[in-house]
């Protein structure tokens, strides 16, 4: 039997003064190039921020649609993304996809 995850696209992007968003949590991977991380849901990101400590002062973690992750790729050169606590329960891991693949699996074309 499978396990079925409920999935609420989330990132962790950084407020500046006035409420204007100015960027997003990002990485840089020696193979993959620039990456955008996307977290299973709000509570995920701020289990990252808590347990981490990085991303908290000035930072918010909002959810994104495929289309809105998508045009961030798109915005910031971004060809992966990466989400950490793989689907599977595995702890401690962070699964990568590229864009297109990460957006079909959350529309359901895979």
């Amino acid at each position: 039997m499978s396990e079925k995850f409920t999935i609420s696209p989330t990132i962790i992007r950084r407020r500046a003064g006035g409420g204007v968003p100015q960027g997003v949590m990002t990485a840089r991977d020696p193979e993959l190039g620039d990456i955008l991380y996307v977290f299973r849901s709000p509570e995920e990101a701020a289990k990252y921020q808590e347990q981490t400590g990085q991303h908290r002062e000035g930072f918010e973690a909002v959810r994104a649609s495929p289309h809105e992750i998508v045009k961030l790729c798109e915005e910031y050169g971004l060809g992966f993304i990466a989400m950490p606590e793989a689907w599977t329960g595995g702890e401690g891991r962070v699964d990568f996809f590229t864009v297109e693949g990460f957006v079909r699996l959350l529309l359901g074309e895979f």
